[in-house]
């Protein structure tokens, strides 16, 4: 059977579930592809999100032009892929979404009257942002600036994955990364010390720790890799980042409604999970309503909307729906006025990749069996011989349920061997739309999956290396969870 182990990611479990992607026109009417892709067009640069970062190395089957990049903390790989290979993953069960890597553009930010930062601190408390470590995601910053002698803990620059041997991210600290300057204004806005102006141009909190993302010329890769660091490192207890400043947004779509399965909404929903609040710009795309940035309408972030000196939303900020358009009997409009029921909606699309949470629909299946000695190398041939099993949810579920999802289970006894567990959509040599496996030393192997009723799976036992072990396979349906609409928020949070 075809399978291209040469860049094989040794990982564990996998899950997926009905694909959302959202957006205005379309070059493909498949709903998980961005409509910014030519599905029958040549290579493109794409941002695969998966349901679960362990799905990402079903991506080895492909004939990629330049391979791929699987993020770190994200379940997001970055590839090059053509048309047809678009199509064909994203009608993966276990894909969410594939998103073209688009450009973005800065927005600007006021000044420090304007914003209050010297009310902040001299009256009341006396705010500066000391024990707070804030992070900016921009053009990049000028780290020698004296504003930030004192405060600037990292400044990375990125480096493309597909281009470079260098890491994704290095801290190239005093380095002027600040590129066209609008970094450099939006961190001394956030953290500046004031030092080259006696203070006049002191930022809002001056004592916080700064960490600054250059994104350069700004496109999406390098800001969901922006993430994908920061979120890792946070994990990690390297830092502990509190808020994350973001003055950008897409240069086009921002009518279109939001989608929790697009790349940055996925980053920035995990960030918020580890305890980072994004803050977005509105935007500068007003007076007109239906203009709020794309980005800024997950519940999960605070966007801005800019001022005047009067404390009035200026002409240029980018406002949401129109009021009018709110009716307390319709959940499509009621999220413009409540935050609570848009982020309890997508934590609900969030839940439902968790088959602990999910209904079952069937009793448990085993089948056993033995794999006879050989199996896969990095190079070389495939000597393994691969056990297959169809699935038949429908005609195994109990009576009027429906079997959504399939969780199956692979175990052996000796850890010397390495088992892989495949589900295969289309029969036995139709693609792994889901795969586990974890490498030598484990014996157990998960994977769990969406289910389209119209299509032919099957489960496949495969030797990677077997001495002749014997093995035990077992998988259950699980009813799928029902979700609801709206998941974004369409006003400015201020």
């Amino acid at each position: 059977m075809p399978y291209d182990r040469r860049d094989i990611i040794k990982t564990a479990g996998t899950v997926g579930v009905a694909g959302l992607f959202s957006g205005p026109g379309a070059a493909s009417t498949n709903r998980t592809v961005d409509p910014q892709l030519d599905t029958t067009g040549g290579v493109q640069e794409v941002l695969v999100v998966f349901y679960r970062r362990e799905n990402v190395d079903t991506l080895d089957q492909f004939d990629l032009v330049d391979g791929y990049h699987a993020f770190s903390a994200l379940p997001i790989a970055y590839a090059r892929m053509t048309g047809e290979q678009i199509d064909r993953v994203s009608s993966f069960s276990t894909v969410a979404s594939v998103e073209a890597n688009r450009d973005i553009e800065y927005y600007n930010q006021d000044a420090r009257e304007v914003t209050g930062a010297e009310a902040v601190q001299t009256t009341g408390r006396r705010y500066s942002g000391e024990s707070v470590h804030a992070a900016v995601i921009d053009s990049g910053v000028d780290g020698s600036h004296p504003d930030f002698s004192n405060g600037l803990r990292a400044n990375y620059q990125f480096a493309n994955p597909l281009d470079s041997d260098d890491s994704l991210w290095t801290d190239v600290g005093p380095a002027n990364t600040g590129g066209t300057g609008h970094g450099t204004h939006v961190s001394g806005s956030v953290t500046g010390e004031g030092s080259a102006s006696d203070g006049q141009h002191r930022g809002m909190a001056p004592d916080a720790d700064l960490t600054v993302y250059a994104l350069g010329g700004g496109i999406l890769l390098n800001v969901v890799g922006a993430y994908d660091h920061m979120i890792e490192l946070q994990r990690e207890g390297r830092h502990d980042i509190q808020v994350v400043n973001n003055s950008y947004g897409p240069i086009s779509g921002n009518d279109a409604d939001y989608s929790p399965s697009a790349a940055l909404n996925v980053a920035t929903y995990e960030a918020f999970r580890e305890g980072i609040v994004p803050v977005f710009s509105a935007g500068n795309g007003g007076p007109g309503t239906n203009t709020l940035s794309n980005y800024g309408k997950a519940p999960h972030v605070l966007a801005s909307a800019a001022t005047d000196d009067a404390r009035e939303v200026t002409d240029f900020s980018s406002r949401g729906r129109d009021p009018g358009n709110y009716d307390g009997d319709d959940p499509d409009y009621k999220t413009n006025y409540d935050r609570r029921t848009a982020f309890e909606n997508q934590e609900v699309f969030k839940r439902q990749t968790d088959v602990d949470n999910l209904e079952p629909a069937s009793g448990e299946q085993e089948e056993t069996g033995t794999l006879a000695p050989g199996g896969s190398t990095i190079v070389g041939p495939d000597t393994g011989q691969s056990d297959f099993y169809d699935l038949t949810p429908e005609a195994t579920a109990d009576g009027g349920a429906t079997p959504g999802f399939v969780r199956a289970q692979l175990t052996w006894d000796r850890p010397t061997d390495d088992l892989d567990l495949f589900l295969r959509q289309g029969g036995e040599d139709g693609d792994a739309v889901a795969s586990s496996t974890q490498g030598t030393g484990n014996t157990t192997e998960m994977v769990i999956a969406a289910l389209d009723l119209d299509s032919e799976y099957v489960l496949e036992a495969d030797p990677f290396r077997s001495t002749g072990v014997s093995y035990t396979l077992t998988w259950q349906y699980f009813e799928p969870p029902e979700t609801s609409r709206p998941y974004g928020v369409y006003r400015p949070s201020a």
